[in-house]
This record gives C-alpha cells, sequence and structure tokens, in this order.
C-alpha cells in the first residue's frame, strides 16, 4: 500500500468519525472541523503530488505547492482566535502543528515529539471530558485516534521530509499555487471549501465588531 493510500484511509474512517462527531455537536465545533477537512484534504493532495512529479527545481517553487497547507493552518489558528476562550476549539487548533510536518527541518523533534506529547495530554483530557459530558469526551478521543494515526503514518513513511518520487515536471498550474486536479480531489469544491472557511472567520469577526484585514 502506498503511503498515500494509508493517509486516504485515515481520512475514510478515523477523520470521518470526527467530523460526524462535531456535525451533531454543531456550532464553533462544527465550523472548526470544516476547517480541518480541507486541511486533510491537502494532505492528501500534496502527497499525489509527491508520489507524481520530481523535485522542482528551486526551492520557491517547493514552497508555492506547500504554502496552502500552512495557509489553511493560519485560517484554523485565526478561527480558534477570534471565538475567544472556547477550550473545545483550542484542544484542536493547539495541536496541529503536526500537519505542517512538510515544513519541518526536523520531523522527528518538532513534529513526531511534540504529537506524541500532544496526545498524552490530550487523552488525559478525554477522561476529564467523558466525566463532564459523554458527547464531548467521544469527540476529543475520536480527534486523538486522528492524531495518532497521521503522526504514526508520518514518523513511518516522512521521516526525512518530503520524498518527489515521481517523474513528471510540475505542471504550470501548481507552480502559480493553483491548487491540484486530481482524480480523487473536486477541485471546484476544495476551492469552495477553502473560501467557505474564510467567509467563517470574516463572519465572525464582525459578529464581535472587528473589521476583517
Amino acid at each position: 500500500m502506498h503511503v498515500n493510500d494509508s493517509i486516504k484511509q485515515i481520512y475514510r474512517n478515523s477523520f470521518s468519525k470526527y467530523l460526524e462527531l462535531s456535525r451533531r455537536i454543531g456550532g464553533r465545533i462544527s465550523e472548526q472541523s470544516l476547517l480541518l477537512d480541507v486541511l486533510f484534504k491537502l494532505e492528501i493532495d500534496l502527497l499525489e503530488i509527491l508520489k507524481t512529479y520530481r523535485p522542482p527545481t528551486y526551492y520557491q517553487e517547493q514552497d508555492i505547492v506547500f504554502g496552502p497547507i500552512q495557509k489553511q493552518i493560519q485560517l484554523i489558528e485565526e478561527f480558534t482566535r477570534v471565538n475567544g476562550p472556547d477550550e473545545n476549539l483550542r484542544l484542536v487548533s493547539d495541536n496541529i502543528e503536526i500537519f505542517d510536518w512538510i515544513n519541518s527541518d526536523d520531523i522527528e523533534e518538532t513534529t513526531t515529539r511534540f504529537a506524541e506529547t500532544a496526545i498524552k495530554t490530550l487523552k488525559e483530557k478525554v477522561q476529564e471530558k467523558t466525566k463532564e459530558d459523554v458527547r464531548h469526551g467521544v469527540w476529543l478521543a475520536a480527534w486523538v485516534s486522528v492524531l495518532e494515526e497521521f503522526n504514526a503514518n508520518i514518523s513511518a513513511n516522512h521521516r526525512e521530509g518530503a520524498c518527489w518520487e515521481g517523474t513528471e515536471n510540475l505542471p504550470n498550474n501548481l507552480l502559480l499555487g493553483d491548487l491540484p486536479t486530481f482524480r480523487n480531489t473536486n477541485h471546484l469544491a476544495l476551492m469552495q471549501e477553502i473560501n467557505q472557511g474564510e467567509n467563517i472567520i470574516t463572519r465572525i469577526l464582525r459578529r464581535n465588531g472587528n473589521t476583517p484585514d
């Protein structure tokens, strides 16, 4: 099984369970999960890029390809910030550094060990949440499962960072910062989801009496 197939399995199983539980809870937790959904799809697309294409000639080109993931992480962090001191939102956003593994100079130190520490802390939090509210405890446990499985995948397959496996040159649309249009990704739908995430931030800022930049 190729590494990208295993990431897709995580999405179909553990991550989809997290999405469904978030939807049932609703509110800000559900809105945040939509932003995470886009982030995970970007990860799948990125791994498809690494599988299909040869390394770019210039580092700047690689930065452009990796850029959408950083942008989405920043969007999730901003969503959490504008929603104020919501512990449930922070339990997710404070632990998404692992999804930026592609930009890490030392995956073992800054990503894998970070995730292991975060997962241990979150498991303790699951027990607390379950005593307070079983529904939120089950929801948080689902998020922990996503982190555990994603971390295990990165640790096993990407310890040395990005590995370009393909033989084709990167197409111009990727070098212009466009998202890929692989057969497993609905490009238009993904763009709409990203725009929806940005609209969520704008709506919250206006609701709180702030003007978006």
